[in-house]
């Protein structure tokens, strides 16, 4: 009598390199807040640099151009280093087709 093994890999069980949750509770999602805040500390940025681009954002319904957020940041010692820490964290985007200058529209991803 032969016996049905499953054999499924471990990786297909994860989701973003996360055991899913509803199967391994032991195994919580981290906080996203919290890896930013890391994130900003290692960079030596200001969290109120990131919490400025997003407040710019939402004034202008999610969109703006790169040019207007690095104005609202341009006491940052590097505000392409913010944007750019922001878009690693999923909070920004670029939008895809434009030229990277100024005008380069910048979503907020919800």
């Amino acid at each position: 009598m032969a016996i049905k093994i499953d054999s499924t890999l471990i990786d297909a069980c994860k989701t973003d390199d996360l055991i899913v949750p509803e199967f391994f509770p032991e195994y919580p999602r981290p906080n996203k807040s919290q890896d930013l805040r890391h994130a900003c500390a290692a960079a030596g940025i200001p969290i109120d640099f990131v919490y400025r681009v997003i407040e710019s954002l939402d004034e202008h319904a999610g969109r703006r151009e790169l040019g207007d957020l690095v104005a609202a940041i341009d006491d940052a010692g590097s505000p392409l280093s913010v944007i750019e820490m922001m878009i690693d964290h999923d909070l920004i985007r670029f939008m895809p087709g434009h030229a990277f200058d100024a005008a380069l529209p910048v979503e907020r991803v919800t």
